[in-house]
C-alpha cells in the first residue's frame, strides 16, 4: 500500500460525507473557503503523517481528496447531508 493510499483511506474514514468540512467544501463555500478547510484537515492529521512523509505531499493528497468529493457531488454520485 502506497503512502497516498494510506492518507486517502484515513481521510475517507475520518472525513466522510457527513462531516461538516465535506459539506462546506461541496455545497456552501461562503462560510469557510476550500483553502481553510484544507489547512484545518492538515493541522489535524500532520502529527500522524508528517514525520515520515513530506508536508507538501500530504497537503496535495488532501487537496485531491476535496476536489474528488466536489466532483462526485457535482455529478450526482455523492449524497451529502446538511450539517444543520
Amino acid at each position: 500500500m502506497t503512502d497516498s493510499n494510506i492518507i486517502w483511506n484515513h481521510l475517507n474514514r475520518h472525513y466522510d460525507n457527513s462531516h461538516p468540512f465535506i459539506y462546506q467544501n461541496c455545497v456552501n463555500k461562503k462560510l469557510i473557503g476550500s483553502n481553510d478547510i484544507s489547512y484545518k484537515i492538515f493541522s489535524a492529521i500532520k502529527d500522524i503523517f508528517c514525520p515520515p512523509i513530506d508536508e507538501n505531499y500530504v497537503k496535495n493528497i488532501i487537496k485531491q481528496y476535496l476536489e474528488n468529493k466536489k466532483h462526485l457531488y457535482k455529478n450526482g454520485k455523492l449524497s451529502i447531508k446538511s450539517i444543520y
